[in-house]
C-alpha cells in the first residue's frame, strides 16, 4: 500500500518559478513601501500638530460605519470646510462640539480632544447629579458611564475622560444635561463654556 502524499509537487517550469519569484519580491516591495507610507504619514501628522497647531471648534454632523464606526466631525479653517472621520465608540449627537487643533500648513490634519467639549450655550444646560455606573481605565482615551432622571426618565451617557480612575463606580457627580435634548450631558468639570 502507497502512502499519500500530503505536499503535491509542483508542477512548475524554471521560467514559470522564475516569475512566480519575481511577482512575489514586487508584492513584498509593494508591501514595504506601504508600511513605509503609513509610518511616515503617522510621523508627519505627530510632527505638524506637536509644531505648527492652532485651536479649531469640531462639530459632530453625523455617523459613519464600514468594519468599525466613528462619528463625522466638521470644522472651518480661513472660510474652507473640513471633514474628519473619527473612530470610536460613543454615538454623539449631531451638533455636538469638541476643542481640536490643526496643522497650519495642512489644516485637513486635526486631532479632536474628545475629553474636552464645548457647550456654546449655558442656558441650555441644568445642573444635576449622574452616578457613575462603569469606568474604562484601558481605553485611549478613558471613558465612564454614567446614568441620571432628568424630569422622570432614565437616560446613560458614556464619556471620555482624561482619567477614569479618579471616579468612583457608585458615586455621583455634577453634570450638565441639555434640556432640549437630555441624551446630551457631559461632566461640569470637563466643560468649557
Amino acid at each position: 500500500m502507497k502512502k499519500k502524499k500530503f505536499i503535491k509537487s509542483d508542477n512548475l517550469g524554471k521560467t514559470e518559478k522564475k516569475i512566480l519569484y519575481v511577482l512575489l519580491f514586487i508584492m513584498l516591495l509593494i508591501g514595504y513601501f506601504f508600511v513605509d507610507y503609513i509610518v511616515s504619514s503617522k510621523k508627519e501628522r505627530k510632527y505638524l500638530l506637536e509644531t505648527e497647531s492652532k485651536g479649531v471648534t469640531c462639530q459632530v454632523i453625523g455617523r459613519w460605519h464600514t468594519r468599525l464606526s466613528g462619528n463625522i466631525f466638521e470644522y472651518s479653517v480661513s472660510g474652507k470646510t473640513y471633514e474628519h472621520h473619527h473612530q470610536n465608540n460613543v454615538k454623539f449627537k449631531k451638533g455636538e462640539c469638541y476643542h481640536g487643533i490643526f496643522a497650519k500648513s495642512k489644516p485637513e490634519i486635526v486631532q479632536i480632544d474628545l475629553t474636552s467639549p464645548i457647550i456654546s450655550n449655558r442656558g441650555n444646560f441644568k445642573e444635576i447629579f449622574g452616578k457613575v455606573q462603569k469606568t474604562d481605565a484601558n481605553s485611549k482615551p478613558n471613558s465612564i458611564l454614567f446614568t441620571y432622571r432628568f424630569f422622570g426618565s432614565k437616560y446613560e451617557r458614556k464619556v471620555y475622560v482624561e482619567k477614569a480612575d479618579i471616579y468612583n463606580i457608585g458615586k455621583s457627580y455634577l453634570i450638565l444635561v441639555d434640556e432640549r435634548d437630555p441624551v446630551i450631558s457631559y461632566l461640569k468639570e470637563q466643560v468649557e463654556f
